[in-house]
């Protein structure tokens, strides 16, 4: 196992990242085996943030911690939805739903070092 050895700090500036590429990706790729890749750069971020998230519980209040966890994964099929819902009702193109959902990964830096702080 390696994945200790990447610092928390680095994971997560890893993660953003990765959500960028794949937001990018997705909206304006024309080929679908670019927006494959850009789904494929989705789910690497999801997977290492889920392992890391996870494993930081251990630094805080571990309750709390699971709790929001597992009230946000319920939460984000919903927000998805709607978010979908409001953008296509307003007429608006999926590259520009997209495009502003790239405050997504700054919301989430700004969770990390921030409000949490790094552990």
């Amino acid at each position: 196992y390696w994945f200790h050895w990447v610092s928390y700090r680095q994971r997560m500036c890893w993660m953003a990242l990765l959500m960028v590429f794949s937001l990018g990706t997705v909206a304006w790729a024309d080929s679908p085996y670019w927006k494959l890749l850009g789904v494929a750069f989705c789910s690497l971020a999801c997977g290492m943030g889920e392992a890391s998230i996870l494993a930081m519980t251990s630094f805080y209040d571990a309750q709390v911690c699971l709790a929001a966890w597992s009230s946000g994964t319920g939460f984000s099929g919903i927000a998805g939805y709607l978010w979908s819902l409001t953008f296509d009702g307003l007429d608006i193109c999926f590259q520009v739903q997209l495009m502003v959902a790239l405050w997504i990964p700054v919301a989430w830096l700004f969770t990390f070092f921030v409000i949490f702080g790094v552990p």
